[in-house]
């Protein structure tokens, strides 16, 4: 019988785990390969890249707006303050010269920025216009109304609990008692300049900064070898290894003119040369001024290097050098934080040269039409007057305290000299001198302007006239007067003002009389050559005679007569001083409407009338006893005072000028980005009015 086959499960051939020859459980995932990885890597960075590089210029972009907000507050922030005090100065003194102390060698090799060689040293470099003195009135702070409701109130200096905290020339802006309340600054009246100046003026931060020892870790460039002060910039100069940065900051200053701390200010010189005494060139320092009470006027030069000044102060207590106390005094105006109110621009003669962004300088005021003031002449008159009627004796500007050669009507503007507020091309430096332009211009037959008068030019000289630079007025009125150096039969002891006249007769054509006792100004031909303005000479008629000469033989003559209401007859006996004057009863000479005519015998007793026009004055009759012993050889003489002028009425006055009145105020600042270094300058103006400089 066949077996049966047994049912089941169908075989098969199993097989038993072999370790060797099995794959990992690990190496048998899914994984990258190389080439996707360095893919990866390189996708990866090229991302980081366009994420990073917008990222970083946002920093950048941070970095520099808050630096530009940084300047901007510095510039705002120092304009606020001089506004207020320029706004209530009585006096502002200005172009005060102030040193900036660079160096000697920049490497040329290097244009976009300046680089100072290893060879180079401190060199000063002197400048105009970046430090004035303000002189404020004495003044109080006063609070109108408190912000907690109390009564208003004035604020008293000093320390508390007497005092309110402050010192009398600190600038406040908001009551310290009651912090937020704004302040009225009120000048004391009569107004009265406070003892103690107030200073504007660039310096270095660390004005005793040698780089002997250094600071930090830094090395500054080139040598030192006379321990001058050290201009440090880290942003620009590539050459400085550390991170400390010695910038130019504006400052505020108060001193006394007077105290011996700070006398160095200014220096002595010599009277002979008016040089500074032992004058070092290197830095501009001399010897200090010593004020003297019993001789403030002694002549004296500024100091350009007052705030560098390492000299020791004679008979100090506390053995201090002039540079120390003035930096104790000074106070930043703006932030010291990478600002710098320097910059750098490539000059003509050195690759690189600083310039200040801080002027104080006066305004200038081109082609000004001066206005006529023709009140002094109604003194003669009593009468009103109108343009046709009179020449004005003077015109007035806007704005007085001209900057320049200084005049105060005392000497009039010599036939030669070059005046004006820019040299003319061509003009000989040693007769041009800095001050205002005057031109007069007179009318032609045909109505037209003609240029009579131009200080800038010798050639045209058809008036003669003097200015008052405080006052800001040109004079056309020339007071009478003798040349010292020449002699004169008056008595020593005479005035050089007056004119010793002659009695005469004044015949009438007929055999008659008009006047027997007249005295002619024409007779008086005095000239002077020591009349100089701003030491350029020329010889002037000084005198009513010897002005009609010269200025009636020109072509067409030019209209001289006496300045109506200005004379002054008086009989004087010189041994005794005694003197007896004289009344105006009658003048003539001036306009049919305004002239006062009054006939010889009707002139009475110590009266007398004039003719401004011909300068003949009529005495009377009824002084005949008197005019016997009168004369220039006689025991009594008969002086008199007068000034002529040369001008018409319808002459016009065109000026040009500066002004202290109107000052302005250029404050700048170069603000270095921390992030970058890159320097961005911010540059504002203003023109502040100086209103109580004309009280």
């Amino acid at each position: 019988m066949r077996p049966q086959a047994r049912l089941g499960r169908p075989s098969s051939v199993v097989r038993t785990p072999n370790t060797q020859h099995r794959t990992p459980k690990a190496a048998s995932r899914p994984g990258f390969t190389l080439v996707e990885l360095i893919v990866v890597v390189a996708l990866t960075s090229i991302l980081l890249l366009l994420l990073l590089g917008p990222i970083g210029q946002a920093l950048n972009l941070t970095s520099r707006g808050q630096a530009l907000v940084a300047g901007q507050d510095n510039v705002r922030h120092a304009q606020a303050r001089l506004y207020r005090e320029l706004t209530q100065a009585m006096l502002v003194h200005l172009d005060r010269p102030v040193n900036i102390w660079q160096y000697s060698q920049y490497d040329p090799r290097f244009t976009d920025f300046p680089q100072p060689t290893d060879a180079s040293v401190p060199q000063r470099f002197q400048i105009n216009g970046a430090c004035m003195d303000v002189i404020l009135p004495l003044h109080v702070y006063y609070d109108p109304h408190p912000n907690d409701g109390s009564p208003p109130h004035h604020l008293i200096p000093g320390p508390p609990p007497q005092g309110d905290g402050f010192s009398t020339l600190e600038v406040l802006d908001s009551c310290p008692r009651h912090p937020g309340s704004p302040l009225e600054f009120q000048a004391l009246q009569p107004l009265q300049p406070e003892p103690v100046w107030v200073r504007y003026f660039i310096g270095l931060k660390q004005p005793g900064y040698t780089g002997n020892p250094p600071v930090e870790d830094e090395v500054p460039p080139g040598t030192n070898p006379n321990n001058l002060p050290r201009y440090m910039n880290g942003f620009l100069f590539q050459n400085i290894t550390g991170t400390f940065n010695n910038l130019y900051v504006l400052y505020r200053a108060e001193f006394d003119p007077t105290d011996p701390a700070t006398a160095n200010w200014r220096l002595e010189v010599d009277p002979k040369t008016g040089l500074p005494l032992n004058s070092n060139a290197t830095t501009g320092s001399g010897q200090p001024y010593q004020y003297d009470p019993n001789n403030p006027n002694k002549p004296w030069a500024l100091n350009p290097n007052f705030f560098y000044d390492q000299t020791p102060i004679p008979n100090d207590p506390a053995g201090r050098t002039y540079n120390q106390v003035w930096k104790l005094r000074s106070v930043p105006v703006m932030s010291l934080d990478n600002s710098d109110v320097i910059h750098f621009v490539q000059g003509n003669d050195t690759p690189w040269m600083p310039e200040s962004l801080v002027h104080f300088l006066p305004t200038p005021v081109e082609d000004e039409a001066a206005q006529p003031n023709r009140r002094p002449a109604a003194i003669a008159t009593g009468a009103t007057l109108t343009a046709a009627d009179i020449a004005p004796v003077e015109h007035v500007a806007e704005y007085g305290h001209w900057m320049g050669l200084l005049d105060d009507l005392t000497i009039p503007v010599t036939p030669n000299i070059v005046l004006s507020n820019s040299q003319p091309a061509g003009a000989n430096a040693n007769v041009f001198r800095y001050g205002p332009r005057i031109r007069v211009f007179e009318l032609n037959d045909q109505q037209q302007q003609l240029l009579a008068y131009d200080s800038a030019d010798p050639g045209v000289r058809r008036r003669m006239l003097s200015y008052d630079s405080r006052r800001g007025v040109v004079s056309f009125a020339i007071p009478r007067s003798h040349d010292p150096n020449k002699p004169v039969d008056l008595n020593p002891s005479a005035d050089p003002t007056a004119w010793n006249a002659t009695l005469e007769s004044q015949p009438d054509g007929t055999g008659g009389f008009i006047a027997r006792f007249t005295a002619h100004l024409q007779r008086d031909v005095e000239t002077r050559s020591d009349l100089t303005l701003g030491s350029v000479g020329g010889q002037l008629p000084t005198a009513f005679g010897s002005a009609l000469t010269q200025f009636g033989n020109m072509v067409p003559p030019v209209d001289v007569h006496v300045v109506p209401g200005s004379e002054t007859v008086q009989v004087v006996e010189p041994q005794t001083g005694l003197s007896r004057s004289f009344r105006r009863i009658g003048w003539s000479g001036i306009s049919d409407s305004l002239n006062h005519l009054v006939a010889p015998p009707e002139i009475g007793a110590g009266q007398y009338t004039i003719d401004y026009t011909t300068g003949v004055i009529t005495l009377s009759e009824q002084d005949a006893d008197l005019w016997s012993v009168v004369g220039p050889t006689q025991s009594q003489q008969l002086w008199i005072r007068y000034q002529f002028q040369t001008n018409r009425s319808s002459d016009s006055v065109r000026l040009a000028y500066s002004t202290r009145e109107l000052v302005s105020t250029d404050v700048g600042v170069d603000q270095y980005a921390a992030r970058t270094s890159e320097g961005l300058i911010v540059q504002t103006n203003q023109r502040v009015r100086v209103r109580n400089m004309t009280r």
